[in-house]
């Protein structure tokens, strides 16, 4: 299939190629500082509950940026580490085995963390 590809539509998809890299970078990095602002504010044991919490829903299913909110969403879950949590999912597609959303961890001070999913 390349063979037939022009050189332009060769570098548009090669383009297109560096920015999902650099997407995912963005991201990556993102919550690397997410993760440095919960150890900071909320100290280590917090910070490890939700290292916990990433691993047990696996990081691959995480989509989009972490961050810090006033409020949650979604349905009172017990456990995850943290006595509770939220979550706020939605079906995805039309077979109804797909879903997407957002995980609510409590942090100390009444605030979530937002964690975006998809499975």
């Amino acid at each position: 299939m390349t063979e037939d590809l022009t050189e332009k539509e060769f570098e548009i998809m090669q383009g297109y190629d560096e920015s999902i890299v650099e997407y995912y970078r963005d991201i990556e990095l993102h919550h690397k500082s997410i993760l440095e602002l919960v150890g900071s504010e909320y100290g280590p044991k917090i910070l490890k509950k939700v290292e916990k919490f990433l691993k047990s829903e696996g990081e691959d299913c995480i989509i989009g940026k972490m961050k810090i909110v006033d409020k949650s969403y979604g349905e009172k879950n017990k456990g995850g580490g943290f006595g509770f949590y939220f979550v706020d999912q939605r079906s995805e597609g039309m077979e109804g085995d797909s879903w997407s959303g957002e995980f609510y961890l409590p942090m100390p001070d009444g605030k979530f963390l937002e964690i975006r999913f998809e499975m």
